[in-house]
């Protein structure tokens, strides 16, 4: 497989009335996670003995919160082979637990040709939503964050202000309740994101600021 990747989605965001609003010179860039990563350099990965490190367990349970939007995404898509291609990762994943099953179905679904987008779409909601009944804890904490990272890339192509502030609210959330376990500086990425949301504007400072939270994030996810 490819290596770990990262790609930039630059977004310049106007001026909104009584929403979030970033001026007209300010361009958000927000390092969002490829998932070019190899599964296996992933789960080989040691637990380091910094403060910084995440297991290997929640580094995946983070990639198939990950996963589960950029397959969404891709199902609609005539490209039937980076569909198939996140599905393989998504699969390998969740390998040992019963909703690999249910991705394996999907896999053939679109190899097949089988069933209409909204079949392949049922199907691949039935996994997750038999994903998010079954993770507890922390386990549910790194997935939902990889859910909701992921979403946001997605957000900030809408250019819709009310969506992105309440996707930033979502991880500051996220943050404020975070494990024990999770590394600090992480947690406190997370809360300053939330913390910010909530400005009626932001200035290009404060788009410095908050771009430099997603880079500890990312930085920290691909240690």
């Amino acid at each position: 497989m490819k290596t770990l990747g990262r790609f930039l989605i630059v977004v310049t965001i106007g001026v909104f009335a009584s929403a979030l609003a970033f001026g007209q010179s300010s361009i958000l860039t927000i390092p969002g996670l490829d998932h070019n990563r190899s599964v296996k350099v992933a789960r080989t990965r040691g637990i380091q003995s910094s403060t910084d490190a995440i297991s290997n367990a929640n580094l995946n349970n983070y990639y198939i919160g990950y996963d589960f939007v950029m397959s969404r995404n891709l199902i609609g898509q005539d490209d039937h082979s980076k569909c198939l291609s996140r599905l393989t990762i998504l699969w390998d994943e969740l390998e040992g637990q019963p909703e690999a099953a249910q991705v394996e179905t999907l896999m053939r679904m679109v190899v097949r040709g089988i069933g209409t987008e909204q079949d392949r779409n049922a199907k691949l909601e039935a996994a997750q939503v038999a994903v998010e009944l079954r993770l507890k804890g922390e386990q549910k904490w790194y997935y939902s964050l990889g859910k909701s990272y992921t979403k946001l890339s997605f957000d900030l192509e809408t250019k819709d202000s009310n969506v992105i502030r309440a996707r930033m609210v979502e991880l500051g959330k996220l943050g404020q309740s975070a494990p024990t376990t999770v590394p600090p500086a992480f947690a406190a990425a997370l809360v300053k994101i939330g913390v910010y949301a909530a400005k009626s504007s932001l200035s290009d400072d404060d788009v410095a600021v908050v771009t430099a939270q997603f880079e500890t994030i990312d930085k920290i996810l691909t240690a």
